[in-house]
């Protein structure tokens, strides 16, 4: 994968950009380097690579991390090549950003992913990462990994490396499916307990139930006698219920004759009693009409005098609101000529003590002309000591910084030189022949060995043939002529077989020997060969203080500190003091002496060299430092008092202003008190106008209450009339109704009567015709047939009952049987599949140390390859998988990785993170950010070295690096320069 541009838009440092279209980075394929002073974006750049493509969320809540500030939302929009095809993928960020998460294929716009989901999904496939949570691990601890924190993974201890590095490794999938096979073996070994308990009940109940088949058949039988005779009885008592049903129908008829005769009676009481009703209400509607004719004046005089009171209580009410609102309006009249007074009087008032401001101003402005004019004169005679002094005291800062420089240079100095004696000691006491003379007796030993080794194989090739021949004449026959041998002994040939037996266990005992001397002499050359490199590890180390020294030396003599040094020594020193040149030394010539060991005299001469420049330096700074602080002194003493003079001009200025200011407010409150007087006098005259047009219309009113007077007598006379019609005319209404009502109950009277003659004589027919004492007879006769019915009936059923059961008893025994042996493979097969999980659990158990450490192998083999190559002393890298420990063995011995330095540890974890990425990483793309972090000048040009040859090896489609060191100035070619304003945030330079 290559990344060809990220577009960021009120992203951290990034703002709107030209337009609000955001700032575009370009990058290529290769090696990138995006560089700038801190806090120009080259992290955010990174982060947000990350949270878009990877989905590789910060630490932080990203919603007020990753946006600016001040701002609502962003987006992220990052251009990549993969697989031959170009993709952007858009992200926004921020409370209010409407941007979905989304893929957009560039060559023709079409939309591949969107939304949380869909787009992990899609960026997996492109990617080659198993799932999206191993997409965001992979790029959080290997590809992206954070400035400062490369280290921080191989500190962990314990348990805390473990959930770190088994996820990243594959490993904890064995821990996994180890614990997610438990619940499953305990679930199986409690089916198989629950198996073997049915199984058992099973069996019990087949042995309980053997009998069913007998007592089945004995239950069908008993069924068939009970069904035959239920069937015998069942014929006679249908016989007899026919002759029960012809005399029931008979009583039927008689039954129905006399109910239809006592209806048709009661409904000719129905009708006689309707018919006397309605002849009473007819009466009560014609009484009600005679009161209506009497009552009618009353009821039209009441109407119209309640209509003409309705019209006068309107009037009332207009009446009233009018002169409430002549009162309101004399109110308001009264209140607008008292606030036109008193804004008048305001305004006076206003007007006098502008006046008085004004004056007051100018007064005050006069004397401070004269004394601003009178501290400009004393502020031009004071800068040339104020200046002289500023430059004092700049000059003895720099000669007292560089005096603290030599100190710590001439320290540093003493100690390595120290060391550097030391450790030319120490070498020039090293056996330097002690190699050869382990190789020479390993070649001896060797071909000692290799001839033993001969004569023991000849012998045991001898050993086998006479065994092997032994084995076949055996018996004295001979296998070929099928007779006895006379030229074969037996016992000569095991006399023979037996010498040499004893002679092949002599050889191997001295063959034994001999591997012996040559392990010895293996292992002298081993060590000889290490002490071969420690020496020359310790004397290419001893060249490096060497030089380290030296830079030290010649970098404490500043040209830049030298001049202004001499410079305070000619201005503010009493005595002239000569600061010594530090002699040129060829470092080269230094570190040939005998056995291209440093020399030490000339060493000594830079060192002491340095010493006299320190103490000359601060002689100066000694010299000059009390007329510089008396310098110092004075210009305080007339910067404070310039100071504090002009502090009291600046406050007379905004004293000034303010009078200004509040002279012209007052005018203007007076302009606008005048203009509301005027105002009010205006709305006053207004409410003086509507107050009369409002009398008018009250006048045109009349008088309203004498005609609500006259109205209400003439409505209470008529009041007893019009009650009575009104109670009356509802009954009136009803007249013509109720005379129908009246004469149709008279008809329905007269046919009741003749209906109740006829049923009267079908009653006296039925009563003839029915016997209630035959109907009992054969009812007597009927009950005995249907209790003898029901007791067989009962029988049977109790039968079929029993053949039911002993039927169900036969399935259950069926059943039982089938389960039985059911129960009995179903455990079998749960035992099996027990002890497949459990030997895979065991499996797993054993697998996961060994597939940890053999991985912890490769990533340490490849890292150390790494290393070596950064590193001046070669190194083996040692990580065991239990718990991730890290440590790394020298000439010097083996050290965990604490114990190393930071610069050394930052070299290691590099290493470690490189074949980490080669390894684990199928994307194609490596980011390190600030790589050199911690580490020395010498090691960062190595490291930069490294880095270069690591996008080589790994064949990384691209590799980004965020740094701004010098290092990498010559090696890569397409850099990224960032700079940052606060105005308008970070842009590409």
């Amino acid at each position: 994968m290559i990344i060809r541009s990220v577009k960021l838009r009120n992203i951290k440092s990034f703002g709107p950009g030209k337009e609000g279209r955001g700032t575009v980075i370009n990058l290529e394929a290769g090696i990138n380097r995006i560089a700038g002073l801190n806090g120009s974006g080259k992290s955010t750049i990174i982060e947000a690579i990350g949270y878009a493509v990877f989905d590789g969320s910060p630490d932080r809540n990203e919603e007020s991390y990753l946006i600016r500030t001040g701002e609502k939302e962003g987006e992220i929009r990052v251009s990549v090549e993969a697989d031959g095809e170009s993709y952007h993928v858009e992200r926004g960020v921020g409370s209010a950003s409407r941007k979905r998460w989304k893929v957009i294929r560039e060559s023709d716009g079409f939309l591949e992913a969107e939304g949380d989901k869909e787009v992990p999904a899609f960026l997996c496939r492109l990617l080659g990462a198993k799932s999206e949570s191993r997409l965001s691990e992979t790029y959080s601890k290997l590809v992206g990994v954070q400035q400062g924190r490369i280290t921080l993974p191989f500190e962990l201890r314990g348990k805390q490396a473990k959930d770190y590095f088994d996820p990243l490794l594959d490993v904890e999938i064995f821990r996994k499916c180890f614990d997610g096979l438990k619940p499953a073996l305990d679930r199986l070994k409690d089916l198989r307990e629950r198996e073997h308990l049915e199984a058992e009940k099973c069996k019990v109940l087949v042995e309980n139930m053997e009998d069913s088949p007998q007592k089945m058949g004995e239950a069908s039988r008993a069924v068939e006698e009970a069904r035959s005779s239920v069937e015998q009885l069942e014929g006679k008592a249908k016989n007899q219920a026919q002759v029960v049903a012809k005399h029931e129908e008979l009583r039927k008829t008689l039954s129905e004759a006399g109910t239809e005769a006592a209806k048709v009676e009661g409904r000719e009481k129905q009708c006689l009693e309707k018919h006397s009703a309605s002849a009473a209400r007819f009466q009560e509607s014609e009484s009600a009409a005679k009161i209506l004719l009497q009552t009618a004046q009353h009821f039209k005089d009441y109407r119209k005098a309640e209509s003409e009171l309705r019209e006068l209580e309107k009037k009332r009410t207009e009446r009233d609101n009018l002169q409430k609102k002549i009162h309101a309006l004399q109110r308001e009249e009264s209140d607008l000529l008292g606030k036109s007074e008193g804004s008048r009087k305001q305004a006076v008032i206003l007007k006098g003590q502008a006046g008085e401001k004004k004056s007051e101003h100018k007064e005050r402005f006069e004397k401070l002309t004269r004394i601003a004019a009178l501290h400009r004169e004393t502020l031009e005679s004071s800068r040339l000591t104020i200046e002289k002094a500023s430059r004092f005291q700049e000059l003895l800062s720099v000669t007292q910084q560089w005096r603290a420089n030599l100190t710590e240079k001439s320290k540093s100095a003493e100690r390595l030189y120290g060391q550097i004696e030391a450790e030319t000691e120490s070498l020039k006491n090293m056996d330097r022949g002690r190699l050869e003379k382990a190789q020479q007796a390993v070649e001896e030993a060797t071909g000692k060995r290799e001839e033993k080794l001969r004569e023991l194989e000849g012998a045991r090739q001898k050993h086998k043939a006479l065994d092997d021949q032994l084995r076949e004449l055996g018996s004295g026959i001979c296998p070929f002529l099928k007779e006895k041998c006379r030229q074969f002994d037996p016992q000569k040939v095991a006399l023979d077989l037996a010498d040499l037996k004893n002679r092949t266990d002599l050889l191997g005992s001295e063959l034994a020997q001999r591997d012996r001397v040559l392990s010895e002499c293996r292992a002298e050359l081993v060590k000889a060969q290490r002490d071969d490199k420690e020496y020359e590890s310790r004397l290419a180390a001893l060249r490096r203080m060497t030089f380290d020294f030296l830079d030290r030396i010649f970098e404490a003599d500043q040209e830049a500190s030298r001049s202004q040094c001499e410079e305070l020594n000619r201005e503010a020193s009493v005595v002239d003091i000569a600061l010594p040149l530090l002699a040129p030394v060829d470092g080269e010539r230094i570190i040939q002496g005998e056995d291209d060991l440093p020399e030490l005299t000339l060493l000594k001469t830079c060192r002491n060299e340095l010493s006299s420049l320190l103490s000359a330096v601060s002689r100066v700074a000694s010299d000059a430092e009390s007329r510089v602080k008396d310098a110092v002194k004075e210009a305080d003493r007339i910067k404070d008092s310039l100071a504090r003079e002009g502090q009291r001009l600046d406050e007379e200025r905004k004293f000034l202003a303010r009078l200004e200011k509040e002279a012209a407010s007052l005018l203007g409150t007076a302009l606008k008190t005048d203009l509301e007087a005027g105002e009010f006098a205006s709305l006053a005259e207004k409410k003086t106008e509507s107050a009369a047009a409002l009398g008018k219309s009250l006048d045109s009113l009349g008088d309203v209450d004498s005609q609500i007077e006259q109205w209400t007598s003439l409505k209470n006379e008529n009041k007893k009339g019009y009650e009575a019609y009104l109670a009356a005319r509802p009954l009136a209404e009803k007249l013509e109704e109720r005379t129908i009502a009246r004469d149709t109950a008279a008809g329905e009277l007269e046919k009741a009567s003749k209906d109740l003659q006829g049923a009267r004589a079908r009653l006296e027919e039925a009563s003839r015709n029915f016997n209630e004492k035959d109907l009992q007879e054969a009812r007597a006769r009927m009950d005995e047939l249907n209790s003898r019915l029901g007791g067989e009936r009962e029988r049977l059923k109790s039968a079929e009952g029993e053949l039911e059961t002993q039927k169900d008893r036969v399935r259950q025994w069926t059943e039982a049987k089938k389960k039985h042996g059911a129960r009995v493979n179903e455990r079998i097969r749960l035992e099996s599949a027990t002890e497949i999980i459990a030997k895979a659990r065991e499996i797993l158990k054993k697998t996961a140390p060994s597939v940890a450490e053999h991985l912890c192998f490769r990533i340490a083999s490849q890292a150390q390859t790494i290393f070596n190559a950064l590193n001046h002393e070669p190194a083996q890298l040692t990580w065991d998988s239990d718990p991730y420990s890290l440590r790394i063995a020298t000439g010097g011995g083996e050290r965990r990785f604490a114990m190393l330095s930071g610069g050394e540890q930052t070299k290691v974890a590099l290493s470690m993170t490189l074949a980490m990425v080669k390894m684990w990483s199928n994307c194609g793309l490596c980011i390190f950010d600030e790589p050199t972090y911690g580490v020395d000048r010498e090691s960062r040009i190595s490291l930069a070295d490294a880095i270069v040859q690591a996008q080589e090896e790994c064949r990384f489609d691209q590799l980004l690096l965020v740094s701004h060191d010098s290092a990498f100035d010559d090696k890569i070619e397409h850099t990224v320069m960032l700079a940052r304003t606060p105005l308008t945030g970070s842009s590409v330079m």
